[in-house]
């Protein structure tokens, strides 16, 4: 076994060095995990998704999105920090930074890639009006009466059943109005 006193200034400072960084990334993972949680029972008690939910008649799951984006934006910060402790160049922490941001963007952009279609076709649907609230119509298989069309989804009684038809469907399948 060697013991500190055997080893040289600069082993003994990389060791602290090194033990430091492994230190900040730990706690940076726990200080995520508490933060999120802590974040995640705020929002839930304040119903934030059910709120969403009740005004935009979209499941939009804002309290998980927000936790995880908290989360890993300390995860980040963390392992900027054991970097630097470590002394990695700027350029390499410039480089982890750049992917960290590409990351979080494609994030949001894959989380907005069903959003953002049916999006645009609520907004045609809205303008076009050639179904309205009322009609009875047929979409493949499904026949119903339109309760309400949104911005991304429209209502649908089917039977004793009220179905949420994302509006990108009406646009792209063959819609028949039977009265």
């Amino acid at each position: 076994m060697i013991s500190l006193t055997q080893l040289s200034l600069n082993e003994t400072s990389f060791l602290v060095k090194i033990t430091s960084a492994v230190v900040i990334l730990f706690l940076g993972y726990i200080f995520g995990r508490v933060l999120s949680n802590l974040l995640r029972n705020i929002l839930k008690s304040l119903e934030i998704d059910r709120i969403i939910r009740q005004e935009t008649r979209f499941k939009f799951k804002l309290e998980s999105r927000l936790t995880n984006l908290l989360k890993y934006c300390i995860y980040l910060f963390s392992l900027l920090w054991a970097m630097n402790q470590l002394e990695i160049p700027t350029t390499v922490i410039l480089i982890v930074i750049a992917l960290g941001v590409v990351f979080v963007i494609m994030l949001i952009i894959l989380n907005l890639a069903d959003i953002i279609p049916n999006f645009i076709a609520g907004l045609k649907l809205k303008h076009k009006k050639f179904i309205h609230s009322g009609q009875e119509i047929s979409v493949e298989n499904l026949e119903g009466v339109i309760l309400d069309i949104g911005l991304v989804e429209t209502k649908l009684k089917h039977k004793d059943q009220v179905l949420m038809i994302p509006n990108n469907v009406l646009l792209k399948k063959k819609v028949k109005i039977l009265k």
